[in-house]
């Protein structure tokens, strides 16, 4: 079995952060980003939960055996999928040995980050400059390429695969606003009744967030698992990486982080700004019992 590392954590809660990082450290690793296509197969229709009672030993060894000849049967596997956040358990019972790491981030500066994104925004903390319509574009088909490599050219499956992305064009030129992009937490039905991105937005990382910290009460042997706060990788991404090299027995973890980067909201940044603070509020008192 080769090593295996999931970085876990709501859609925009530095998940690429860590993951890109981890993969310029361990060149020899297989970097597999946001396979949703894969885990789709096997989650809940219309959700990306998956329903405990399917996981029988033979179902899981098939999985398995999949999910490694998707990573071309290599030694060491990095693994981010946003929506895998939903589906702890299920991992932990597919790879029981795999090294978890956990990110966590403050609600609303995900809701931010999250409409920034479905307005086609593909900064990211480790490159704040400005990102021209062209470079959206050359990012966006080079991602439709490395999805296209790697699913099993079927009708069904190009066609998926054209719709998931002139979603994504639309975004871009701002003639969709996708509010429901991301970990799907809850049935179709449920998702279509929030209409409003910023309230989805911090639905979404409420329902993964919550999912995280329960899947950590629930492993016993804190070895397994690394939790880290992406307040605390960009205040100090020293003390951060030293925590990454330790919990893996490496020495090459270095982060690439333009510290100018602006992290706060503001209440004009969020037309709910008043309400989700205290909801955010609401929630880490809730954990801190």
């Amino acid at each position: 079995m080769p090593e295996l590392i999931f970085i876990i954590g709501p859609a925009r809660s530095g998940t690429h952060l860590v993951a890109s990082t981890l993969n310029r450290a361990l060149p020899n690793a297989t970097y597999l980003a946001e396979i949703n296509e894969f885990w789709l197969k096997y989650s809940i229709p219309g959700q990306d939960k998956v329903d405990p009672k399917f996981l029988t030993t033979e179902y899981l060894n098939k999985i398995r055996v999949e999910f490694l000849t998707l990573a071309g049967n290599a030694e060491l596997i990095i693994e981010k999928t946003a929506s895998n956040s939903l589906r702890i358990g299920f991992i932990k019972a597919l790879f029981p040995n795999a090294s978890l790491i956990f990110l966590h981030r403050d609600g609303l500066q995900v809701v931010k980050s999250v409409l920034k994104k479905q307005k086609g925004n593909i900064n990211k903390i480790s490159n704040s400059k400005t990102v021209s319509l062209i470079q959206r574009f050359t990012l966006l088909f080079s991602r439709i390429k490395a999805k296209f490599l790697k699913i099993k050219v079927t009708p069904k499956n190009l066609f998926l695969l054209c719709k998931e992305n002139m979603a994504n064009v639309l975004n871009i030129l701002n003639l969709k606003n996708d509010v429901h992009w991301g970990p799907k937490f809850c049935s179709k039905k449920s998702r279509s009744q929030i209409l409003h991105p910023e309230i989805y937005a911090f639905m979404q990382w409420g329902a993964c967030t919550q999912s995280i910290n329960d899947s950590m009460v629930g492993l016993h042997d804190k070895s397994d698992y690394l939790s880290l706060n992406f307040e605390d990788v960009i205040k100090d991404h020293r003390n951060s990486a030293a925590e990454l090299n330790s919990f893996l027995a490496i020495d090459s973890v270095i982060f690439d982080i333009d510290i100018s980067a602006d992290t706060d909201v503001k209440p004009k940044d969020l037309e709910f700004y008043t309400i989700l603070k205290q909801l955010s509020h609401s929630f880490e008192e809730k954990e801190c019992r």
